[in-house]
């Protein structure tokens, strides 16, 4: 979580503004709080709801009735941003906010099927009946898989499922040219 603390031109009060992730729609979560007299006041503040929405994610997590979208969000924050480059933070983030949320990120992680992921590629290749891809590429698809099976295994990792399906699940084979 990303905040930061400034002061509003018009009413020369302070603010804070916290970047809390994304919703299931991919859509940014922001909390935004005025009023504050003094930059430090504002930043106690901010401080405290940084806390109040840290405790809230781990009992989030440690819910047995967990999304996929939102172990996504928790793993891009506790391994993902930690452990990789910017850029590839970056890329990855995409590929969940763009694709894998609103694909299959409502399905609660531990009833996720090898069939779901399997449809989800089929979907986002759009195999359509003479065998033309009218979606994304192959390539493209398999990054999904790969991410799909890292997010997945570390899943398995910290315990939050008892095996990973997306190793079960085929992904395309991108085409030679």
């Amino acid at each position: 979580m990303v905040g930061h603390v400034r002061q509003d031109k018009n009413s020369k009060k302070w603010l804070y503004s916290i970047e809390a992730g994304f919703n299931q729609n991919g859509k940014r979560k922001r909390i935004v709080k005025k009023g504050f007299r003094t930059k430090k006041e504002a930043k106690t503040a901010m401080a405290l709801a940084t806390n109040e929405l840290k405790k809230e994610e781990i009992n989030q997590i440690t819910n047995n009735d967990i999304t996929l979208g939102a172990y996504l969000d928790y793993w891009l924050k506790a391994y993902v941003q930690s452990s990789t480059s910017p850029n590839t933070f970056r890329g990855y983030e995409g590929i969940i906010r763009v694709h894998l949320l609103t694909g299959i990120g409502t399905i609660k992680l531990r009833d996720l099927t090898v069939q779901d992921v399997q449809n989800y590629y089929m979907e986002k290749l759009k195999i359509d009946s003479s065998e033309n891809y009218a979606g994304l590429s192959a390539q493209t698809v398999k990054y999904h898989h790969r991410l799909l099976c890292k997010a997945l295994n570390d899943a398995v990792d910290w315990e939050f499922i008892n095996h990973n399906v997306a190793l079960k699940a085929k992904a395309p084979k991108p085409v030679k040219f």
